[in-house]
């Protein structure tokens, strides 16, 4: 892909960002994408870690969604 290709971000498919959401953000330049995640009210946490960190720690990974998804159930 030409790297103009990734300096507009695709179109948001309608009513997508009214769904229960949450981020979880590893590393820059993710807490970019955090930041927008806290704007729409989502609740946001950091794990210290990589770009790839849900290959590496797999389990804090998983620990992680499932904490932030338990205040849904």
């Amino acid at each position: 892909m030409p790297l103009a290709y990734y300096d507009h971000l695709p179109p948001e498919p309608q009513g997508w960002t009214t769904r229960s959401a949450g981020y979880i953000w590893f590393d820059r330049p993710y807490d970019k994408g955090a930041a927008q995640a806290t704007l729409r009210g989502w609740p946001t946490a950091h794990l210290a870690g990589n770009h790839l960190h849900m290959l590496t720690d797999p389990h804090a990974v998983a620990t992680a969604v499932m904490d932030m998804a338990s205040d849904w159930l």
